[in-house]
């Protein structure tokens, strides 16, 4: 467990899971995969929500695990793999289907500025035994104003799309 302070205190530049493929460059592109029950639509809103990318007591630093927004990272040509990882993710629960994948640019992500001119949103290397491609995405603790500002940065941020293969 994590004091709210520390949320997005950590360098990233530096490994912070120690499972390869370590810190997140920025010039890696990450996928957010778009998963939706069967009867509803897609919204990239529903999935970038405040409780998924602002800090509480107690966040989990874990890593695999780690509270954030969740992503993954992508290699080249690894489209299937992202498709394929989607739909496994789908899968989980019964009633949903994958849309696919939205994808961002980390670069893109880390220009997002909070409204004094600082950095507001941060993407941690958050892999695990299963997922070694595994990453999260933070906006620094912000008012409720500000919050829906730089989401809207952020879901702006992912307007490319991976549609899966049917």
């Amino acid at each position: 467990m994590s004091n709210v302070g520390d949320w997005t205190a950590h360098d990233e530049d530096k490994p912070r899971c120690g499972n390869p493929p370590g810190p997140v460059d920025s010039s890696e592109e990450l996928a957010c995969f778009l998963v939706r029950q069967k009867t509803d639509e897609i919204s990239l809103d529903a999935i970038f929500t405040r409780s998924r990318l602002q800090p509480r007591s107690g966040f989990s630093d874990k890593c695999g695990e780690s509270d954030g927004a969740s992503v993954q990272r992508r290699r080249d040509d690894d489209e299937d793999e992202i498709l394929k990882r989607a739909d496994e993710h789908a899968a989980r629960k019964e009633g949903r289907v994958s849309e696919g994948a939205a994808l961002a640019s980390v670069a893109q992500l880390r220009t997002i500025l909070r409204s004094d001119g600082s950095r507001a949103v941060y993407v941690y290397d958050d892999a695990g035994v299963d997922d070694p491609l595994h990453a999260v995405i933070r906006i620094v603790p912000v008012s409720r104003p500000e919050f829906d500002d730089i989401r809207s940065q952020v879901v702006a941020s992912f307007a490319r799309r991976l549609s899966p293969r049917r």
